[in-house]
């Protein structure tokens, strides 16, 4: 078995942690959901509460679709992402406790495996979505859009490890999204995830994460905003360390 920090080196196992949750027990999660949506809010001190809205959300979803991704492109098996017990540090989560990801070997076709998986994160982003709710009045398609963007940031990183072709990643892409009830989005596949002569492919991002609203000077190298002020400074995903640097690139 691969580890599951292949295609992002925050998705890490931890043996003894205190403050984890999964969706398969809905007050303890809760509980994890409501402290993470008060230290976001403590955390990100901006004028707006846009970008603490939507970053909760995306600290809440994003490690369960790059390991749904990892099981199937990388080991060829499922996993029942509800199961999976994350870990919240504080305003950030990242890893899972270990015995909590339990790892099912398939034999069948990829796309076959991508259906399966697929059923089971959305059942998950569901839930999810419902917990939140509590919180936040949250547009459904801006939330979802921002999964697009991770989908294809995690089959990105899947196709600079090698072994993908362009046309593969892109075309696994369309049936992720489809099969995600995401049937518009999996139509502009080609247009997300684009074919570049100097990196292969590159990202085109769905939907703000408005992280500008945090800091206008470092605005995301793929921003879909339209006339934004200020030239990107790196590739800012929404997943962040403490320093500042999105998880898995350079300190």
């Amino acid at each position: 078995m691969k580890d599951f920090d292949c295609l992002h080196d925050a998705i890490i196992p931890f043996h003894d942690v205190e403050h984890c949750f999964s969706v398969n027990n809905a007050n303890a999660c809760q509980h994890q959901v409501t402290q993470l949506c008060t230290q976001v809010k403590n955390y990100y001190h901006t004028s707006s509460d846009l970008y603490g809205q939507y970053r909760l959300w995306t600290l809440l979803y994003w490690q369960p679709v790059y390991i749904a991704l990892s099981a199937v492109h990388l080991n060829h098996g499922l996993v029942d992402v509800t199961h999976i017990q994350q870990v919240r540090h504080d305003h950030q989560v990242y890893g899972y406790k270990k015995h909590s990801l339990r790892l099912t070997q398939e034999y069948a076709y990829t796309s076959q495996l991508i259906a399966k998986q697929s059923d089971n994160l959305t059942f998950y982003l569901n839930q999810m979505f419902s917990l939140l709710k509590v919180h936040h009045t949250y547009k459904k398609k801006l939330c979802m859009n921002l999964v697009v963007d991770t989908t294809a940031m995690g089959l990105l990183a899947l196709f600079k490890r090698g072994g993908h072709c362009q046309t593969q990643i892109q075309a696994y892409l369309r049936l992720w999204l489809s099969h995600l009830g995401l049937k518009e989005q999996a139509n502009r596949a080609e247009q997300i995830l684009v074919s570049n002569s100097k990196t292969g492919l590159q990202l085109i991002r769905n939907t703000c994460c408005f992280y500008y609203l945090v800091d206008s000077q470092d605005v995301c190298a793929s921003c879909p905003r339209p006339n934004r002020q200020n030239p990107p400074r790196f590739n800012n995903t929404i997943f962040t360390t403490d320093n500042g640097r999105p998880y898995g690139t350079a300190s």
